[in-house]
């Protein structure tokens, strides 16, 4: 069977899938969708580990905690939504809404976030009545495999039609470009080249691609405060986290006020050209983040870029010298790095 026959039978087994699920009551749906956030919710610890294994990414403590975290905020925020039938009326125009499903939705997930995206994805398809295949990055097919296994099984005691979620088991960039030409609409996660041929497939696509966060301290807030707040989020999961801070703008009169109580808190905080374009030159190759450097430890970052760093540093600080553009530094630094600059 070549690529286009295995999608077809993926797509004709969705479809069939689709069409029987688009026939459950509110009830049935909602049912559904909380069994596949309970099922990492419940299988937090054991998904955490096999992401950390199969993508050599982030932190396992990290990861349990958004696996328990994520499941339980996306169910708390789809549970009270309707999603089937009559959605709302506006007297006033003379409009009624009637929710109607898109059919069958491809998910291209990434290996930054293995466990999380299959979920979040499977949960938002299903709750519109939509039948899911998801395409995971070749570094994350078996966290994919083992996830999908597991919501389907789970969901079984609901009668949830067979093949409403599938999974790639081998996926390559041939097979997920034909399912995203096959598919009724695509929800594509990963770098800006998968969201850019998500986008040239045809058909309606909804991309994220990377994240770049800014921190802005204003003039009142407490820096004390603040700056341990900013640390753990810049850490979190070795700063694989796409919504991470990346950079951190602070007033003029405030920068030094804001690098010590980074020091204190366990920043190294580089201060001269020398260390600055060691770093540079170690997290981007021609512009373009390190992959050898996602996710990786900040001990493993400094490393590579033969910087002597104390032992307990949580994150490195470094000041870019210009905004955007005028240094790479500004860009989304997938590791525990942050950049700081003045305004």
């Amino acid at each position: 069977m070549d690529n286009r026959e295995f999608i077809n039978s993926l797509i004709e087994k969705s479809k069939k899938a689709q069409r029987e699920f688009e026939g459950f009551n509110q009830q049935q749906v909602d049912q559904i969708v909380r069994e596949i956030a309970k099922v990492v919710y419940d299988n937090a610890a054991d998904l955490a580990r096999m992401a950390v294994d199969e993508t050599g990414m982030g932190v396992y403590e990290d990861k349990v905690k958004k696996n328990m975290g994520k499941s339980r905020i996306i169910w708390n925020s789809l549970k009270t939504k309707k999603s089937v039938g009559i959605i709302e009326y506006h007297k006033d125009m003379g409009v009624v809404e009637v929710a109607k499903p898109m059919g069958v939705v491809g998910a291209v997930t990434p290996c930054t976030n293995p466990i999380v995206t299959p979920m979040c994805n499977a949960m938002f398809a299903l709750k519109g009545r939509n039948s899911i295949i998801i395409a995971a990055h070749p570094r994350a097919k078996k966290c994919a495999g083992k996830v999908v296994a597991l919501f389907n099984e789970a969901i079984k005691k609901y009668n949830a039609p067979e093949n409403l979620i599938q999974v790639i088991d081998e996926p390559s960039v041939e097979l997920t470009n034909d399912l995203m030409r096959a598919v009724d609409v695509i929800i594509a996660t990963g770098g800006m080249g998968m969201v850019r041929a998500a986008y040239s497939s045809g058909k309606p696509s909804y991309g994220v691609g990377a994240g770049n966060v800014q921190c802005i301290v204003d003039r009142d807030v407490d820096i004390v405060a603040a700056v341990p707040k900013i640390i753990t989020g810049r850490m979190f999961d070795n700063g694989i986290i796409c919504s991470a801070e990346q950079t951190v703008i602070v007033h003029y009169d405030d920068y030094a006020v804001l690098v010590a109580e980074l020091k204190k808190n366990g920043a190294y905080c580089i201060e001269n050209g020398e260390e600055r374009e060691q770093l540079r030159k170690a997290l981007f190759i021609d512009g373009v983040m390190n992959k050898e450097l996602v996710g990786q430890s900040v001990k493993k970052v400094a490393g590579l870029a033969g910087i002597k760093i104390p032992e307990g540093t949580r994150i490195i600080a470094v000041e870019a010298e210009g905004a955007g553009k005028d240094d790479v530094l500004c860009k989304e630094k997938m590791c525990p790095v942050i950049a700081l600059l003045k305004y």
